[in-house]
């Protein structure tokens, strides 16, 4: 029941069964059962460890270098999956605090933090009604 389960229910690979979830039906990958044609190979450890470099060398150049740009967080968030349909909300939140910090520095940051939320939520939002419409079609 555990990945013999999923590699012998499913064609394709989780990668795309969770990157196809939000645009397609799912009861494709439950009644397309057969043996997987492939074999599966396993570079889990590899890239687990390479991104325990990165993350660990964002977090090391934004305490070296206190205006560094890149968060480690949103190394993390935007490699994974879950987090795919949020990719707009998430940047355009970025851009809008990143001008706003530009410009009026940490002073406007915090008297506008409210509209830089309202952003990204309002884009998140905007978001999931397309998608909800999308599922209609």
């Amino acid at each position: 029941y555990g990945i013999e389960n999923i590699i012998y229910t499913y064609h394709s690979s989780i990668r795309d069964i969770f990157a196809e979830a939000f645009t397609r039906d799912l009861t494709l990958y439950y009644t397309n059962v057969g043996p997987l044609n492939v074999q599966l190979s396993s570079p889990y450890l590899p890239h687990t460890i390479a991104g325990i470099i990165i993350v660990i060398a964002l977090m090391y150049m934004r305490i070296m270098k206190p205006g560094f740009p890149l968060n480690p967080a949103g190394y993390v968030l935007g490699a994974s999956f879950f987090t795919y349909p949020w990719w707009t909300a998430f940047l355009v939140a970025w851009i809008v605090k990143y001008i706003i910090i530009r410009i009026g520095g940490a002073e406007l940051y915090e008297r506008t933090i409210k509209f830089s939320t309202g952003i990204a939520i309002g884009t998140g939002i905007g978001l999931l009604m397309l998608w909800l419409a999308s599922l209609t079609t």
